[in-house]
């Protein structure tokens, strides 16, 4: 099995919040909705630490996520994101400047008559080649992401002790601003496991890697 608790500060963080698990369990004056809501909220937690200091996922606040129990369906936890670096804005500058890989810098204006057709030709082959680079880029970030998301289940689904083991772990990103997303029409990830499964993990019946391959991921 695979070293645990990879996200930056999780083993405080993880400590923590089995420390708040327990005190509420222990506490017989909490009702189980209090204790699951609290279950929620700690893992909201982790799952916003997990997206402020990830390398690959660009979020615009410090809380992002938002979290909720639905009987029957299980918790549910949903936010925004886009990829570092793979938010191109507002295009426009692409047709007043474009770098090229030797170090020139190209100046292009609509209405510059001294550009002929092989210069717009160097321009527009460097510019797809640059896309392409970005979007390569971009593509590595979204696998990474993903993988970052398997490994926030596997470290911090045990806090969600009230949550039947018949019942799912749901994560819900929707999709914004990043040019590979646009051009392979993602709005939506979702990842989902069971419960039980999540448990199984957690006291070692099963290894990270059968965790993962009982994960769902679906991209829409």
């Amino acid at each position: 099995m695979t070293a645990r608790r990879r996200i930056p500060g999780s083993r405080g963080l993880l400590l923590g919040l089995l420390t708040c698990v327990a005190v509420a369990a222990a506490v017989p004056a909490l009702a189980d909705d209090s204790r699951q809501d609290r279950q929620v909220r700690l893992f909201e937690r982790a799952t916003d630490q997990m997206l402020v200091d990830s390398p690959n996922f660009l979020v615009q606040s410090s809380e992002p996520t938002v979290g909720y129990y639905a009987e029957g369906q299980g918790a549910t936890f949903t936010f925004r994101t886009s990829l570092v670096n793979g938010n191109w804005g507002n295009k426009s500058w692409w047709k007043v400047w474009n770098h090229y890989d030797d170090g020139r810098v190209v100046i292009y204006d609509d209405d510059d008559d001294d550009w002929d057709d092989d210069d717009y030709e160097d321009y527009r082959r460097s510019r797809k080649k640059r896309k392409e680079k970005s979007l390569a880029s971009q593509e590595k970030k979204w696998r990474r992401g993903k993988q970052e998301i398997a490994e926030l289940i596997a470290d911090f689904g045990e806090v969600l002790t009230t949550i039947p083991d018949s019942e799912f772990l749901t994560i819900e990103a929707r999709l914004r601003k990043t040019e590979f997303f646009k051009d392979n029409d993602l709005r939506k990830l979702k990842i989902k496991v069971r419960m039980s499964d999540v448990r199984a993990y957690a006291d070692g019946t099963i290894s990270e890697t059968e965790l993962e391959q009982r994960i769902t991921t679906t991209e829409s």
